[in-house]
């Protein structure tokens, strides 16, 4: 079996459809919990999971006996669920390469009334080694990636549709914005925003500000889009806001997004004499309502400047981790970036 998507996994599992053995690998820990989490609250009945389910921690078990439980008959119930979480941790969980290994002959030919679902967070199998392979024809196996932030917008909107709301484009793009691509943060924030709001609501951006704790005035989305209009004053007005709150505005963070926004800026003017406005949102990971913000910025700052702020971007970043700095304070060294990006 090829490798199996989020999506074809949560549809066969709603479905009532069940492989096996579920191994759910990668970097991304939300996906790997949603399917983990649906398979724990879903399988069984309340009445079953007491003698048929079972969660183990890799750190506390070994793969012999994990297959010696696998081999188990279920108790009054067509099947019996075995989560291992942590399995990364699980030391064998790769296969010795013999083909007379336990964990190798069960991957080969598991029990069907075993449901065996593998949680390795972090990392992936080696895709070259034989216990790979051998699950590939038998289980579920789940390669768990982390979005990219320029496709994060798109996500949102989808996710959110998903759970009966809709999200204005410019309010999705506010959200992952401050909030990156860490699913697991996203999805908690409009969670608790969702309960506030009637079903089939659409969130607004004022609906962001006022319940994820996004100030309007202060926040990295508004620094990029004041920076791109050249308003010195309010641009110094952020920063100082954020050298006052540094926990919740690490400097590397802003420098990040910074730089983000400054290649996306240099990408308008290598592309967009060959491009039409849609064409460029698409290319830029924006909603087209923002592409006329990008092209007034790169009107206000050249390549040339751009390729100079970016080396700039680089040697703050280095000296916020203490590169050839002797611990200047992180609100200090971002109003030097500002004055350096202005000027």
């Amino acid at each position: 079996m090829p490798l199996f998507s989020f999506e074809k996994i949560m549809e066969d599992l709603r479905k009532g459809e069940y492989y096996p053995i579920y191994f759910l690998m990668g970097e991304e820990d939300f996906f790997i919990d949603e399917v983990a989490n649906y398979i724990e609250n879903n399988v069984l009945s309340p009445d079953e999971r007491d003698f048929n389910q079972t969660v183990i921690y890799g750190d506390d078990t070994t793969i012999d006996k994990i297959i010696i439980d696998a081999r188990r008959f279920p108790v009054m119930s067509k099947y019996q669920v075995i989560l291992i979480r942590e399995a990364n941790a699980l030391k064998g969980i790769e296969g010795d390469e013999s083909d007379d290994s336990g964990w190798l002959l069960y991957a080969s030919k598991p029990m069907q009334s075993t449901i065996l679902v593998f949680l390795y967070r972090g990392k992936t199998l080696d895709k070259r080694r034989k216990v790979y392979k051998t699950l590939e024809k038998t289980a579920a196996i789940l390669e768990s990636k982390r979005i990219y932030e320029s496709k994060m917008p798109e996500w949102v909107m989808s996710y959110v549709h998903s759970k009966g709301y809709n999200i204005q484009s410019a309010a999705a793009q506010v959200l992952t914005v401050h909030l990156g691509n860490d699913l697991t943060k996203v999805t908690n924030e409009l969670s608790k925003l969702m309960t506030l709001l009637p079903a089939g609501s659409i969130i607004n951006t004022q609906h962001i500000e006022d319940n994820i704790g996004i100030s309007k005035e202060y926040n990295i989305f508004e620094l990029n889009k004041t920076i791109g209009q050249r308003d010195i004053t309010k641009a110094f007005t952020i920063v100082a806001h954020f050298a006052k709150n540094q926990k919740d505005n690490p400097i590397q963070v802003i420098i990040s997004q910074l730089f983000t926004y400054f290649s996306k800026l240099l990408l308008v003017h290598t592309s967009y004499k060959n491009m039409d406005k849609n064409s460029l949102a698409t290319a830029l990971g924006v909603n087209v309502y923002f592409v006329g913000e990008y092209l007034e910025a790169a009107r206000n700052f050249p390549p040339e400047k751009i390729e100079k702020i970016i080396g700039y971007l680089r040697h703050y970043d280095a000296f916020s981790k203490g590169v050839n700095d002797a611990g200047t304070d992180g609100g200090e060294l971002l109003k030097e970036l500002i004055t350096l990006i202005m000027i």
